[in-house]
């Protein structure tokens, strides 16, 4: 009996063990590939010819704006073709860390027409191309006429691969060509007219997060968080979200290793005058651009505000109160885990306790000797 109780005792601690690795190994970045999720972010035209999911946050900023001529074949009034001609190719900057992207692919463009032409009709063709080379093609056809105000026209497919495994230094770049007897202005790079396409990356990855309340997490376009990015960062705390200003705090978060040896940089963000209470849920969201309306999607880390050593709590010290922080899904499980195999061993204790406490060795032997008889 002595011996069953060893092993039970050698079993939780060999559990206990294994799963404090795993949970401090998570937020390393030694593990990062397994917690990476994919979320739908929008890469905007910028100016310059740029392509990034950053997006300009100020409403009052005035668009990017680029004349677009049309071709033709007429003699005097009458128009007997028209012909395709390039509105541009926006190419991201190389990237700064490994991603992957699947999936659907929307693009959208914001336009209104400068010229009145009877009968006139609008067609659109997007590329979506990875280093040069074309992976998801579509067009949008006759999608009307605006003259008063900007209108947007879309087109979706789907990638011509299952997914791309981007490594640092590639780019992405967006194509376009339209085909009108009827010249037009295209608008982009503003939060109202984000003319670009949207498609499924796991671009980022939160490493952790904590009451104080700032997150450390890893983006592969190595953006310059402190200029656009951060205002569409949030804190939802019991429900009630905090959206990120000129206040937050962007720094230098460190570095973490990722495929072949390769260290990457990460950001710091911490949310200014946010002061969660013990027991609080609080829910860090990470995200390229508004997510209101569906174009972007925001990354999420979740815990619970604890008590000792938890600085941004109430500031009452309660060594008896667990402080629980997710930096992703299995750092969370790692240590809800090992909370549950401390609740085991203690109500494992108890259980022998008693049964120490019950146990008579004479009794035992009397009734042994009565059953050989």
């Amino acid at each position: 009996m002595v011996s069953i109780m060893n092993a039970n005792r050698m079993l939780a601690i060999s559990i206990i063990t294994s799963l404090i690795l795993m949970g401090l190994a998570m937020p390393d970045g030694e593990g990062q590939g397994e917690n990476r999720e994919s979320k739908n972010v929008h890469m905007n035209l910028k100016e310059g010819n740029k392509l990034s999911p950053e997006t300009v946050h100020d409403v009052n900023e005035s668009a990017q704006t680029r004349h677009v001529r049309a071709e033709t074949r007429q003699a005097g009034n009458i128009i007997y073709e028209t012909y395709w001609v390039d509105v541009g190719t926006w190419t991201s900057d190389g990237l700064k860390g490994d991603l992957t992207a699947e999936g659907r692919v929307v693009f959208n463009i914001w336009y209104q027409m400068t010229e009145h032409v009877n009968n006139n009709r609008v067609d659109w063709e997007f590329r979506l191309r990875y280093n040069d080379e074309d992976v998801a093609y579509v067009k949008a056809e006759n999608t009307g006429e605006s003259h008063d105000h900007p209108m947007e026209a879309t087109a979706e497919t789907t990638l011509n691969r299952t997914n791309i495994h981007a490594s640092s230094g590639d780019t992405f770049s967006i194509y376009i060509r339209y085909k009108s007897a009827a010249d037009c202005d295209v608008y982009f790079d503003h939060i109202n007219y984000d003319s670009g396409a949207s498609f499924s990356m796991d671009s980022v990855l939160i490493l952790e997060a904590d009451s104080k309340v700032s997150a450390r997490f890893y983006d592969a376009w190595g953006l310059n968080w402190n200029r656009e990015g951060k205002h569409f960062c949030a804190v939802d705390i019991e429900g009630n979200i905090t959206q990120g200003d000129d206040e937050t705090e962007i720094s230098d978060g460190g570095e973490i290793e990722g495929e072949n040896e390769t260290t990457y940089q990460t950001t710091k963000i911490t949310f200014k005058d946010i002061n969660p209470k013990k027991g609080d849920s609080v829910t860090v969201l990470i995200a390229y651009g508004p997510i209101e309306n569906g174009t972007s999607e925001a990354w999420t880390c979740s815990f619970t505000v604890g008590g000792s050593g938890d600085t941004g709590g109430d500031g009452d010290d309660d060594d008896d109160d667990f402080p629980i922080a997710m930096a992703g899904a299995a750092g969370g499980v790692g240590i809800l885990a090992v909370i549950g195999v401390v609740v085991f061993m203690r109500k494992k204790k108890a259980e022998e306790s008693e049964d120490e406490e019950y146990y008579d060795e004479e009794e035992y032997e009397e009734e042994y000797a009565e059953e050989e008889e």
